[in-house]
């Protein structure tokens, strides 16, 4: 069964608050929406301390200026049997 990912309003504004550039930051939301679901069951047992929650790291690439962008999220997996809850996201230079 595929889940659903919830991305919350105040997920929203902190992705748009790392001031990405338009192709990075669509990017991003395809592969939260794509690949979050299809690795879960593979990545869903890097549990984070609070065990509500797992860490899905990915990394996304600025063709534009040569770069790569590390995102993690904390997703939350236990609150609903049906979705994939985006409970925080961080984001840094993987190099």
């Amino acid at each position: 069964m595929k889940r659903i990912v919830i991305v919350s309003a105040p997920i929203s504004r902190a992705i748009r608050g790392f001031g990405l550039p338009r192709e990075v930051m669509l990017e991003l939301l395809t592969k939260i929406h794509n690949e979050v679901p299809a690795k879960f069951e593979a990545i869903r047992s890097q549990r984070m301390d609070d065990d509500r929650y797992y860490r899905h790291r990915m990394i996304v690439h600025d063709i534009d200026s040569n770069t790569e962008h590390l995102f993690v999220l904390a997703i939350d997996d236990t609150t609903s049997s049906d979705h994939l809850i985006i409970a925080n996201i961080g984001h840094g230079m993987p190099w």
